[in-house]
């Protein structure tokens, strides 16, 4: 038949469920927040990383990279540079134009894809490539033929980041 509610017992077991939540989120969560856009361990040294970890970090950076500049910026930057190639602005806006109505693809290139004597922290890498994609955006936002065409420099390694990145994996 219907047996009474025993409240004591169910406010026992109640608490004893959102403990277990809180113990599994102390204990997960360091673990996961841990991770960057690499999705490996942010303390962990560059040069202790093996080949699959190499390889994990490489595509994850590319997706990373293709998200934070997207598509139409790194097209942007590819064909105003075939257009500079012409030597003229009013022609190099032409083949621009022209460039932008054609299909595009690009390949990122990771410089992890090989073993390295690179001594910076996985985390010191996500932050410098986080300020590379912030100074790519504002250089290819401002890119134009004339620009090209003056010699404008472009700098993604300026930045505090990627300056001590820089110290600990010259080269």
């Amino acid at each position: 038949m219907y047996e009474p509610i025993n409240r004591r017992h169910a406010w026992s077991t109640l608490l004893q469920i959102v403990q277990g939540f809180l113990w599994i989120s102390v204990i997960a969560l360091p673990i996961v927040a841990c991770t960057g856009p690499t999705g490996l361990p942010g303390s962990k040294q560059l040069d202790e990383l093996d080949a699959d970890e190499r390889a994990e970090a490489c595509e994850n950076l590319a997706d990373y990279f293709d998200e934070g500049i997207g598509e139409e910026r790194r097209k942007k930057r590819f064909c105003i540079h075939v257009g500079a190639q012409y030597g003229d602005v009013a022609e190099c806006e032409v083949a621009y134009e022209t460039c932008l109505m054609e299909p595009y693809s690009s390949e990122v290139s990771c410089a992890l894809s090989g073993p390295t004597s690179c001594t910076a922290t996985v985390e010191e890498l996500e932050a410098c490539f986080a300020e590379e994609i912030d100074t790519t955006i504002a250089f290819i936002d401002g890119l134009t033929c004339q620009a090209v065409l003056d010699g404008v420099e472009y700098d993604a390694f300026g930045g505090p980041a990627c300056l001590t990145f820089e110290q600990k994996c010259p080269g």
